[in-house]
């Protein structure tokens, strides 16, 4: 037997696969769309700025600094994990970074800090 959470899952990925076929006209309307499912409680995971120095730091040290670039736009601007691996150069103005944000499609311009700017430079 499934469990509620699997079950939810299963449904998403059938939800996303139904879509697909819409766009390639094989069927007309999906029939999962507009289910209310049930979600679990979300967590948050928050780091400190020593965290974040810490882990930034390292990544240096291993010479990947896409990795260190990462971490802080992701503290930085707070946005989800797929809008910050989306983030483009042209976006970034010197003082911010501007995201098109990938679930509500919002434009949000955000600060970066001192040391991420350097990290972009």
């Amino acid at each position: 037997m499934l469990s509620e959470e699997r079950a939810n899952r299963l449904i998403k990925v059938l939800r996303r696969l139904l879509s697909f076929a819409i766009e390639l006209e094989i069927i007309t309307q999906n029939p999962a769309s507009g289910l209310r499912l049930r979600h679990s409680i979300g967590r948050d995971q928050v780091w400190t700025r020593e965290e974040v120095d810490t882990v930034v730091a390292k990544a240096m040290e291993m010479g990947l600094p896409g990795w260190a670039i990462g971490v802080r736009l992701g503290y930085d601007t707070a946005q989800r994990l797929s809008d910050v691996l989306n983030a483009r150069w042209q976006e970034f103005d010197g003082e911010g970074i501007e995201f098109i944000q990938s679930k509500t499609k919002a434009k949000v311009w955000t600060p970066l800090t001192p040391e991420t700017i350097a990290l972009l430079s």
